[in-house]
């Protein structure tokens, strides 16, 4: 859990911890600050805590996080109901649309294999204009998203966080946005001792499909990018698809 400090008055106020989400720390805030009470950050190392030690039990650690700040924008939106600033708003908002890269993520990373297997334009355009509007603002976002980060978050290790993690995030965050009341409370192992390393295939199959995937893909886009002529492709276009995808396979 979080570490915090909390006013007997402020708990008591909204009836005790917020049970109706499987995130109680930050539901129990929200409720908090609707009914007017201010929280304090401390910019200082107070508490010491354990991590997973394992991807896949931080994957479900991450995947309930996920699933408990979904439930908390479709039972307890911060955009609706009173009590909150626009600042608190977009700050609760910031947080739950977070956990929601996992499709978007997964859309582009596989995006290429539809112009690569199956010859099919997901974006109706030349490559020329691609390149002139999608990569200033691709490198623009990389450079502000880094500026603010500063050394708490490498802009490309978080790339290969985010796409490490998106696989598994997708079903869990869309059957919580349809039915909130989906899954349970799940406890993460930690403490545990790893004296050797191993290879977990069964959390790593999606990104190994993936990666296969796109490697034909860009074998496939290679070939008709050699003989273009034959094909009656635009040599540019096919080259734009196979940096996409040789881009998704780096971060894969």
């Amino acid at each position: 859990g979080s570490c915090a400090v909390i006013r007997r008055s402020a708990l008591e106020e909204i009836g005790g911890f917020a049970t109706e989400t499987v995130t109680e720390d930050a539901h129990t805030a929200l409720k908090m600050q609707r009914r007017g009470w201010k929280s304090a950050f401390l910019a200082l190392p107070l508490a010491a805590g354990l991590a997973t030690e394992r991807l896949g039990l931080h994957i479900i650690q991450r995947t309930r996080w996920a699933r408990g700040m979904t439930q908390i924008f479709r039972v307890d939106n911060p955009l609706l109901g009173r009590g909150l600033n626009w600042q608190q708003r977009l700050c609760y908002l910031n947080a739950m649309l977070h956990f929601q890269f996992g499709l978007p993520r997964v859309i582009f990373l596989t995006a290429p294999l539809a112009y690569l297997l199956f010859n099919l334009n997901i974006i109706h355009s030349s490559a020329s204009l691609i390149f002139a509007y999608v990569l200033p603002h691709l490198v623009m976002s990389l450079y502000v998203n880094s500026r603010m980060n500063g050394r708490f978050r490498a802009t490309f290790w978080g790339e290969i966080y985010e796409t490490v993690m998106a696989f598994h995030l997708v079903i869990p965050t869309l059957l919580t946005m349809v039915s909130p009341k989906h899954g349970k409370f799940n406890v993460t192992d930690k403490g545990g001792l790893l004296n050797t390393g191993f290879f977990d295939f069964n959390i790593v199959r999606p990104h190994v499909i993936c990666a296969a995937l796109l490697l034909a893909g860009v074998v496939s886009g290679i070939v008709r990018a050699a003989a273009h002529n034959y094909f009656g492709v635009d040599p540019y276009v096919i080259a734009l698809n196979v940096g996409w995808a040789l881009f998704s396979l780096v971060i894969l």
